[in-house]
């Protein structure tokens, strides 16, 4: 245990980097939308593809880790769903204004080879923006309606949700923009080789706190911490 201590005040163990924070707070996104979103009172998948894994698609089949398959199935059958969301991360922006004090204490929690350390440290919360594109894709004009009115209900205000992140809990909040519509054909004919999926694309933007951990100030939670400091100066 002090072993891992020493390594992670040396900088041996970078402790900054032993998490992917954006992936998590796409993830967290992408649940909380599901969450959000229905049509006909069928929830919308949300789903990034290209992304070289199967990991979403086992996923959402449930998959259990432990279960080997004995039989290959359909795996186009989630990202060719309708209706659904096509996400698209985009740029980060770091809002360096709103810094947090680099001196405040907090705990976060490291995964070992045999055991998960609760550690204090101090830190500095680094303030971001992640623009996200939504495109939705409905079969008919009816669902886009009613996927317009989703929108406006429930996502119209500014939205949070939590995500773990190193054994903390982090609040994100994200907020639609003022104005959106939808995109679809209103001319058919025999020889229209088109799409005939309606669809409409939005971007929003998430914000949240990358907490930066200052390593040389790690130690092990149940060391003792001072938290209120009592003086008694007498005369």
């Amino acid at each position: 245990m002090n072993e891992i201590i020493e390594q992670i005040r040396e900088g041996k163990i970078d402790i900054n980097n032993q998490e992917l924070f954006f992936s998590t707070l796409i993830k967290g996104l992408m649940l909380r939308l599901d969450d959000d979103i229905s049509i006909r009172g069928i929830s919308v998948p949300h789903l990034i593809v290209h992304t070289g894994s199967d990991a979403l698609y086992l996923e959402r089949k449930g998959y259990d880790q432990s279960i080997e398959p004995l039989q290959i199935s359909n795996e186009d059958y989630i990202y060719n769903v309708v209706p659904r969301c096509i996400v698209s991360p985009g740029g980060i922006e770091l809002v360096a204004d709103q810094l947090t004090n680099p001196y405040s204490l907090g705990q976060f929690q490291y995964e070992g080879d045999e055991e998960i350390l609760n550690i204090t440290a101090e830190f500095r919360r680094m303030p971001i923006k992640l623009s996200v594109d939504l495109k939705y894709l409905t079969d008919s004009y009816r669902d886009m309606l009613e996927l317009t009115q989703q929108i406006l209900t429930k996502l119209s205000f500014i939205r949070t949700f939590h995500i773990t992140y190193m054994g903390q809990s982090i609040q994100c909040s994200y907020k639609i923009p003022d104005s959106f519509s939808g995109e679809y054909i209103t001319e058919l004919d025999g020889t229209t080789t088109d799409s005939k999926n309606k669809t409409m694309s939005i971007s929003i933007e998430v914000e949240s706190n990358l907490p930066i951990i200052s390593h040389r100030s790690a130690m092990i939670s149940d060391q003792g911490v001072i938290i209120n400091p009592i003086f008694n100066v007498q005369s």
